[in-house]
């Protein structure tokens, strides 16, 4: 029988670097909290692929220097411990709520990340195996989204598709059991082939506010 998604196991704290333009890498960053902070797991400097269970999915809010970021947590049980991600707003977590939003249920998923053919940072999602599909068109999400120019800085208001997606984190179904076998972080080279699973980006580079994250 499938592990409740309440069993004890230890939290590993994740969040994606390698957003920000210029950034040479992009990961998945596994911390473990020791004591009052946070410490990288050995051996996890290169994780591309996180898979695992989802048992839980929503968001929070917290205020730097005086301003409230909104962000995504999401919980995924490899059979081992329990993997926190915590995720900025920005074009890559559109596309992965996007494609979650378009499983009738969601399982075990499998998260990607690499450099589409642009260089721009991209995320591959599977559902218990299976390639997902988008919920919403990107043309609809796009006017969801203001680009506007102030003096020679191009100013990207995306409060609108924000807040739209973290409505809809509600209506996202999971299954919430566990798997008997254990499923493992991996490391492995780029997705291929994936025509069709990059969100088209709006506006300038994904900027994100990784370092801004709570961890």
């Amino acid at each position: 029988m499938p592990r409740t998604a309440n069993q004890s196991l230890p939290m590993v704290f994740v969040k994606i670097k390698g957003l920000k333009k210029g950034s040479k890498d992009l990961y998945f960053e596994c911390k473990k909290k020791i004591g009052d902070g946070y410490q990288i797991e050995p051996g996890t400097e290169s994780i591309t692929n996180i898979e695992g269970a989802v048992t839980k999915i929503g968001s929070s809010e917290y205020t730097h220097e005086g301003e409230v970021i909104k962000f995504v947590e999401m919980y995924l049980n490899d059979g081992v411990e329990v993997m926190k991600l915590t995720l900025g707003l920005n074009n890559l977590t559109t596309s992965l709520l996007n494609s979650l939003r378009g499983c009738e249920k969601v399982g075990v998923v499998k998260l990607s990340i690499y450099r589409n053919k642009a260089g721009y940072p991209s995320i591959f999602v599977t559902n218990d195996g299976e390639r997902t599909e988008w919920a919403w068109k990107h043309e609809d999400l796009g006017k969801m989204v203001e680009v506007h120019k102030v003096g020679n800085q191009t100013v990207v208001d995306s409060s609108v598709r924000d807040a739209f997606l973290l409505e809809e984190l509600q209506y996202i179904e999971i299954v919430g059991e566990v798997p008997e076998t254990s499923i493992n972080k991996t490391v492995e080279t780029a997705v291929e082939n994936v025509a069709g699973h990059d969100m088209p980006l709006v506006g300038e580079e994904p900027l994100d506010s990784e370092d801004d994250l709570p961890f």
